[in-house]
């Protein structure tokens, strides 16, 4: 079932961002790229970097995290409210199937990350994916939904 959300919610992306303006293509082969563009999404809240945050995502961004629905800059604000407790969070993307169609990519991956404090880090495994635009000569992402990964 949650398979079908995910691949309906891309078809609906792909329908409304060929309706709100004409598409610019990806260059061939920018899987790569793509996955590039998740990484440096997670480094960038990472670094507490709001400015490379705010370039890897499209201007409507909300997220699926924790429960929660998230909102522009809101998931980095909570993000840096963590660190600002002493907690860290390390992300890395792991596994990652890429589909393109023009200016659209779904990557699904899994996010293999450590977190903790001074005290400690603990391994701990999302199950995530990210609808990204082709936006001005990169890859941006517009939606990401992350699951915690059963033990």
């Amino acid at each position: 079932m949650r398979r079908w959300v995910v691949v309906w919610a891309f078809a609906a992306g792909l329908a409304a961002s060929g309706a709100t303006q004409a598409a610019t293509c990806a260059p061939p082969g920018g899987e790569a790229a793509a996955v590039q563009a998740v990484r440096d999404f997670f480094a960038a809240l990472h670094a507490d970097d709001e400015a490379a945050y705010r370039r890897s995502v499209t201007d409507g961004f909300y997220a699926y995290d924790a429960g929660k629905a998230f909102h522009g800059d809101e998931l980095f604000g909570q993000v840096k409210s963590v660190h600002a407790q002493g907690r860290r969070i390390d992300w890395m993307v792991a596994e990652p199937r890429v589909e393109m169609v023009c200016d659209t990519a779904l990557i699904t991956y899994v996010n293999k990350s450590v977190v903790g404090d001074a005290k400690g880090m603990q391994p701990v495994d999302w199950l995530e994916s990210a609808w990204l635009r082709y936006q001005d000569g990169r890859w941006r992402l517009a939606f990401l939904d992350s699951q915690r990964a059963a033990p």
